[in-house]
């Protein structure tokens, strides 16, 4: 059995891989603040959700890692230190999930964190394309089939997405027309997604499509995005970032299996 704890859940990919990793027996904690936690997926997992600021969440990250085997940190470089400093013997995985790469954190920085870390994930394929202190490996972001899993008929034929960053509909609408996709979308902006994630599933199977084109400074990010596989895990036909349609979950991303590759990753740590 191993004691893993998690630092940070973004899009719930800690949630999920957690929730997994307790059926093979292991004992496992995610550790979130309650201010990125805004739609409930920790809280929906069990998680251990801090009310707290910042400062105070540190110490409480702390205070547990000394009884954990693995630190397994979701973008939380800035506890790879600490946690080096006060428990040097400690195992780190530093999993990255694209922001923090592709446009927060310069190679020049995050060498500065890697180099004590003892492996580094990244969660989509064009990650590995980056500059970083070691080789990193790629695990698949994970779906909660369970979860996800259709229930009713779909009452929209229309197109639904949630816009990334600086994205516009009239943008998408345009790309989409393009690629011969005449499609009526429905929207949420960035700023609007409230809805809690126990209920998203029920709220993305009512669309025939959801749209998974996300983009950042009018360039297309060539990956998934967790709401596509998810739609994709609910049978929804979705519209990838290279305007391909699938209503299939590839198998990689099922649960088990990201899990199965992961415990391979802590095994050469």
């Amino acid at each position: 059995m191993l004691n893993v704890l998690h630092v940070w859940d973004q899009a719930g990919v800690a949630s999920v891989i957690s929730k997994y990793q307790k059926r093979l027996g292991h004992n496992v904690q995610v550790l979130q603040q309650a201010k990125h936690d805004r739609n409930d997926i920790t809280k929906l997992y069990g998680g251990h959700v801090s009310k707290k600021n910042k400062l105070f969440f540190v110490f409480v990250c702390l205070s547990k890692v000394k009884n954990y085997d693995i630190i397994h940190l979701h973008d939380a470089w800035w506890l790879v230190h600490l946690v080096h400093f006060l428990y040097p013997k400690k195992k780190m995985i530093l999993h990255y999930h694209g922001s923090m790469v592709r446009y927060l954190k310069p190679y020049w920085k995050r060498k500065l964190w890697e180099k004590y870390v003892d492996e580094i994930i990244v969660s989509t394929p064009d990650l590995l394309s980056h500059k970083y202190f070691k080789k990193p490996i790629y695990v698949p972001n994970p779906v909660d089939t369970e979860l996800f899993k259709r229930k009713n008929p779909t009452k929209y034929k229309m197109a639904f997405t949630a816009l990334k960053h600086d994205q516009s509909t009239d943008q998408l609408d345009s790309l989409l027309s393009e690629h011969g996709l005449n499609l009526v979308l429905a929207t949420m902006k960035r700023d609007q997604r409230r809805i809690k994630h126990g209920e998203f599933p029920s709220h993305l199977e009512q669309y025939e499509y959801y749209i998974d084109v996300p983009m950042y400074n009018g360039q297309i990010i060539p990956a998934h995005s967790i709401c596509g596989l998810q739609a994709m895990a609910l049978g929804v036909k979705t519209v990838a970032w290279d305007f391909t349609v699938s209503d299939k979950l590839p198998d990689e991303h099922k649960p088990e299996k990201v899990v199965d590759k992961l415990m391979e990753v802590y095994a050469k740590t």
